[in-house]
């Protein structure tokens, strides 16, 4: 079973990032990342699962969130 918590999305230029953190059935936490962008008539949306596991939610979250704010700052790292 996963489970879903999002933070507040925050929007940078043209991009909405969201950062969120999943709980697994072994008590652990993973974080992801979802990228999107509106153009006229459609949304692109990326999302990035990362394979680190936390021991809480809000630290998977952190996680997420700092890999949202390096990727709004360099958004041709690859993240």
């Amino acid at each position: 079973m996963s489970l879903n918590t999002t933070t507040h999305s925050f929007t940078v230029g043209e991009f909405q990032i969201t950062p969120s953190s999943h709980s697994q059935d072994a008590g652990h936490h993973t974080a992801s990342l979802c990228i999107s962008r509106e153009e006229v008539g459609r949304t692109t949306q990326h999302t990035y699962s990362f394979l680190p596991e936390f021991r809480t939610g809000h630290s998977a979250m952190i996680y997420a969130s700092v890999l949202g704010h390096y990727w709004m700052l360099n958004p041709d790292s690859g993240h």
